[in-house]
């Protein structure tokens, strides 16, 4: 049975639908959880890597995103990741029912 919900998002219209989706398909399946995760991966320019905004600040932005999608979707629970979304998707599936 699926009761584990993953919805990955970019913050896109298109995310916004899948969340609505994912938040349906949830209240039809009894004790079903819903988890919001954003992966991301900082930009660092490699010629002037001294002059690159420091991580932190790409993670805080990100983070102040990600809360303001969830609280504006009505959803508690959210992960904020960095590194390759495919990768970190992949390995997230392991502990979820549906994405």
């Amino acid at each position: 049975m699926l009761k584990r919900i993953l919805v990955p998002t970019d913050f896109s219209e298109n995310a916004r639908h899948a969340c609505v989706f994912a938040q349906s398909l949830a209240k039809t399946i009894p004790g079903a959880t819903l988890r919001l995760v954003h992966v991301f991966m900082p930009n660092i320019e490699t010629e002037y890597p001294t002059m690159s905004t420091p991580v932190v600040d790409h993670l805080r932005v990100r983070e102040d995103m990600l809360n303001e999608f969830a609280d504006e979707m009505g959803e508690k629970e959210r992960e904020l990741l960095v590194g390759f979304a495919a990768d970190e998707l992949v390995r997230m599936s392991e502990s979820y029912d549906i994405i």
